[in-house]
């Protein structure tokens, strides 16, 4: 696995993802729920 999306909403869940990448060999970026069609472009252009 080389990249993963996070979809939520709270604001708390998309900073501990951030966070979490730092210590992850995956990349990981986080979206709000509304850019759920984001996420799954920037997975499949990875």
């Amino acid at each position: 696995m080389t990249h993963v999306a996070i979809v939520a909403d709270p604001r708390w869940m998309r900073t501990m993802a951030e966070a979490v990448s730092a210590i992850f060999p995956a990349q990981i970026k986080a979206f709000e729920g509304s850019q759920i069609e984001a996420a799954r472009t920037w997975l499949t252009q990875a």
